[in-house]
């Protein structure tokens, strides 16, 4: 209990620490910001990882740029500025491809596809993108963006009416995703599980998955310890505590 809290406390202990031995202080300011949007804190986050990528742009550290600006395209996929993230998503692109990073390049790939495909004339082909990115992830070993690709594969066959397909895509998703998974991705899977329940006809089982995966961010919320950290947890589940309304 109180993870969270206690990695910032010791971010605090550190800094002067790093300063002194010359630690590069874009990627301590990366990290902080990663750690912050991991618990709901985006505003927080945003400074720090905007702070972050001018530092590492500054210092020349053109290999972590990649990483600070695929965190600012995560970060404004979580504020709903789906522009934004694509803006950062394909310069993160560009950066990783001319560095011959083929599995960063596909991370941010990755987020360019959830980004253009939140709307609903583009969702057929970005379903097909999202599987095809989704399988190019799990072969590089990254086992959480792609059970994140393969749940927004699932949502977006859903807005096109697909049920039958978005069943299929999450057939393979369960068996990846346990009680220990990121809450953010038990929040989503819980949340698709309920809108194909709603699409079936099936009321009592979507409210059944609602009710589940909002256990699910409670848990997580009464894990962080410090009242401030947990005031932003509910961001996480907005659309799913909609959907259960």
């Amino acid at each position: 209990k109180g993870d969270v809290v206690s990695a910032l406390e010791r971010f605090d202990a550190a800094d002067p620490i790093c300063t002194k031995h010359g630690e590069a202080t874009g990627t301590r300011l990366m990290d902080r910001a990663a750690l912050l949007l991991s618990v709901g804190v985006h505003n927080e986050a945003r400074v720090l990882a905007q702070g972050a990528r001018d530092e590492l742009d500054r210092m020349g550290q053109v290999a972590e740029l990649v990483e600070s600006e695929i965190l600012l395209a995560q970060i404004s996929m979580a504020e709903r500025d789906h522009h934004d993230a694509i803006k950062h998503a394909r310069i993160a692109r560009t950066l990783a491809h001319r560095q011959h990073r083929h599995t960063w390049a596909l991370r941010a790939k990755h987020l360019e596809l959830l980004a253009s495909g939140s709307s609903p004339q583009q969702a057929r082909g970005a379903v097909r993108q999202a599987e095809r990115v989704a399988n190019d992830l799990e072969a590089a070993h990254w086992i959480e963006a792609a059970t994140e690709a393969r749940l927004a594969a699932a949502q977006l066959a859903l807005a096109r009416g697909m049920t039958a397909r978005a069943i299929r895509i999450m057939s393979g998703v369960r068996s990846k995703l346990g009680p220990r998974s990121a809450p953010t991705l038990l929040v989503r899977k819980w949340h698709v599980e309920a809108l194909i329940r709603e699409q079936r006809g099936d009321a009592a089982g979507a409210a059944r998955a609602v009710r589940t995966g909002l256990g699910a961010l409670a848990r997580h919320r009464a894990s962080l310890g410090a009242s401030d950290l947990q005031a932003h947890v509910p961001v996480l589940g907005e659309d799913l505590a909609q959907l259960g309304m």
